[in-house]
């Protein structure tokens, strides 16, 4: 490996630059930026004002797209808002160049099918960043599963306050609260969405609706409340990024016991039992961005696959009102 590249390097940009640079100390880097606005962040998000991004983390500045491909990359960590997944994802494709992107990857579903597409034609791989898949306990709460009999039914909780998110920016700016950027909260908060597709396969039909609860001046659903309908089973889900109560629960009801996955607190109750692991989020990348670099293969289409299951949903989601 010779060289990595990073487009964006807003929060989430920062974060990947961070861990990648941990775990790859001698390998060039370099960043493409369409705006510098986000200062140099610690790893809590506060600003750190003692240096530069590009002198902290020995990352070289490039001018243009065109010169990024010129470099010709081992792989490409894309971190822009949601709106530019997708096109830039082709684009690094087409210059033969392994993708590497924040979730959801693109914003509607023909695009998920046009980046398959291009993935498979040009056999460069595409990696989604999904890092809750790789928290320890999500094999704990997928192994309990066997322990709960036939499931009843399944509740998804999902609040966050995206006001609370930055402090160093506008957060009628960020991505989430504006529709040209993707956002939206079906998209922005899809982790869950992601984490029941991986363990149940895609639902056989979902439905529900979408809102706008908030007073604040935004153009995207900050509420959803949707089901997912499995052969034998449904999962409801009440999502908003707009709640001063932040949660992230997923629980499961069986006809044996229960369990539930409390993301936020890192911790899987089982028939009442309570199984913690605490980490951090820049743990949580850690682990992701080790898999990545060891483990995950160019030929595996599991993510492609992923991309256009999960783009699937949240289009219907989204286009539901």
């Amino acid at each position: 490996m010779d060289r990595v590249l990073f487009v964006g390097l807003g929060g989430a940009g920062q974060r990947h630059l961070r861990i990648f640079r941990s775990l790859l100390p001698d390998i060039d880097f370099y960043a493409f930026r369409r705006n510098k606005k986000t200062p140099l962040l610690n790893s809590d998000f506060t600003v750190n004002t003692s240096t530069t991004i590009e002198d902290k983390y020995g990352v070289n500045l490039v001018d243009s797209l065109e010169s990024c491909w010129n470099l010709k990359p081992d792989f490409v960590v894309i971190s822009t808002p949601t709106k530019f997944h997708s096109s830039l994802s082709i684009d690094a494709s087409n210059h033969g160049v392994n993708v590497f992107v924040e979730k959801p990857g693109c914003v509607t579903f023909r695009e998920a099918q046009d980046m398959q597409e291009t993935f498979i034609r040009n056999d460069t791989s595409l990696f989604v960043s999904f890092q809750r898949r790789f928290h320890p306990l999500v094999n704990v709460f997928k192994n309990g599963l066997f322990d709960i009999g036939n499931i009843i039914n399944i509740q998804v909780n999902v609040g966050s306050y995206v006001p609370s998110w930055h402090s160093y920016e506008n957060h009628l700016d960020l991505y989430a609260f504006r529709k040209e950027l993707g956002g939206g909260v079906v998209r922005t908060e899809c982790h869950e969405i992601d984490l029941i597709v991986s363990m149940f396969g895609t639902p056989n039909d979902v439905y529900g609706s979408t809102s706008k609860q908030s007073s604040f001046d935004i153009d995207v659903e900050d509420t959803a409340n949707f089901t997912f309908e499995y052969d034998s089973f449904l999962v409801t889900f009440n999502t908003s990024f707009v709640q001063n109560r932040q949660e992230r629960i997923i629980k499961i009801n069986g006809q044996d016991g229960w369990i539930e996955y409390d993301l936020l607190e890192q911790r899987v109750t089982k028939n009442g039992k309570d199984h913690y692991n605490k980490i951090t989020n820049d743990d949580l990348f850690l682990l992701q961005s080790q898999f990545y670099l060891n483990k995950f293969s160019k030929s595996d289409n599991s993510y492609i696959n992923s991309l256009i299951s999960n783009a699937k949903i949240i289009d219907k989601i989204a286009d539901i009102n």
